[in-house]
């Protein structure tokens, strides 16, 4: 048994059809509007990558080149400092740690003092 006679259903195609394609014709502008704005998105990523392996990188490489003299020595000093520094933090930790008995005590501070 039908709900709706075929007149009905007919009455409510047309009436409804002008909503429907407005609906459609929507849904097709956004799904539209997401794709360009995707292409574009990678389009523009894919430029910059291409800009920056062709006009930064080079000129980047080159500096680092006539740079690398001063770059080595700080990084040679600053290996150095770190190594002081846990040197001097694990002296410091070794000391806490003797001091914790009254014998290593008196050695630690014969040792360290």
């Amino acid at each position: 048994m039908a709900i709706f006679t075929e007149e009905q259903l007919k009455e409510l195609v047309a009436d409804t059809l002008p909503q429907i394609k407005e609906n459609l014709k929507k849904a097709m502008k956004d799904q539209l509007s997401e794709a360009v704005q995707w292409e574009m998105r990678e389009t523009v990523k894919e430029e910059v990558g291409k800009f920056l392996v062709a006009e930064i990188v080079p000129e980047l490489a080159a500096y680092l080149k006539e740079q690398k003299a001063p770059l080595l020595e700080t990084a040679i000093k600053t290996a150095n400092l770190i190594g002081d520094e846990l040197t001097k933090a694990l002296v410091e930790k070794a000391k806490k740690a003797l001091s914790n008995s009254w014998t290593t005590d008196k050695i630690a501070k014969e040792i360290f003092s």
